[in-house]
């Protein structure tokens, strides 16, 4: 089975949005399958990034300027030089219908050696949008910790987002989705999976039937109140082999000296 990023490109959007509309009254807004109903309360770090207003990836609240995501979530605003206008962030809400602050995007760079491949299992998949301007801290949303330590193995983190609940069906439940997730050992993980595994790579291990899909990329995975992961790929979605996650443990550096950058 061919490896998959948990994300269309902008044109798929388009055209799934196109294709779903019958579905889903054009709103491309599945979710976790085999998730639960979360409360933005649990929550309130998870954003929905919104290209012309259809959810397409998830980010997360990292400083009251800053969203962090995956690079291939925003690649083709940077390379295709489209109008940033068309992107928004929508916080506070853990519905896609209703609610929530809508912010504009002043700038956005994703990792300078990220490879958009599976080639290289999209090593580097870490990004950084700048908001327009601040939001305010509130119960609905708020800033998640980085990690101060790496995250441990063999314990359970959670994962949420708005992504696909069957596969490779659609569906359109518009109430934002969690699920448990088990850590795995890297050398572990390589054992399921035909990709190059590499310490920025963090895996995830549900059972049959639970998994992150389309739409729940740039998303967090978070484990002790911290981001550990970013959203980034997996096999098919939630048939029993593991999802990739960006390492945030193994980019401190980098997001501590873009958030700078992009002040």
């Amino acid at each position: 089975m061919t490896p998959v990023k948990m994300s269309f490109s902008l044109l798929s959007i388009l055209v799934v949005g196109i294709l779903a509309k019958g579905i889903s009254g054009g709103v491309l807004n599945t979710r976790i399958i085999g998730g639960e109903n979360a409360k933005i309360a649990e929550f309130p770090h998870q954003v929905s990034l919104r290209y012309q207003n259809r959810h397409y990836c998830g980010g997360t609240i990292i400083s009251t300027k800053h969203i962090l995501t995956a690079a291939h979530c925003i690649i083709e605003f940077v390379q295709q030089d489209y109008p940033l206008k068309d992107l928004t962030v929508i916080t506070g809400t853990n519905s896609l219908a209703t609610g929530g602050d809508t912010y504009g995007i002043q700038n956005l760079t994703y990792h300078s050696s990220y490879d958009d491949s599976a080639s290289s299992t999209w090593r580097h998949d870490i990004a950084i949008i700048r908001l327009s301007t601040e939001l305010t801290v509130s119960s609905s949303q708020s800033i998640i910790s980085l990690p101060t330590e790496d995250a441990p193995t063999d314990v359970d983190a959670t994962v949420s987002g708005w992504g696909r609940v069957l596969y490779p069906s659609y569906s359109s439940p518009t109430s934002l989705q969690k699920a448990s997730v088990t850590l795995l050992n890297n050398t572990y993980c390589q054992s399921f999976v035909n990709l190059a595994i590499y310490d920025s790579h963090l895996c995830g291990l549900q059972e049959y039937g639970i998994g992150v899909c389309s739409g729940d990329s740039g998303g967090p995975l978070i484990y002790n109140n911290t981001i550990v992961g970013i959203v980034s790929w997996g096999y098919g979605c939630a048939i029993g082999m593991p999802d990739g996650y960006t390492r945030v443990y193994s980019y401190l550096d980098y997001i501590k000296t873009t958030m700078l950058e992009l002040a």
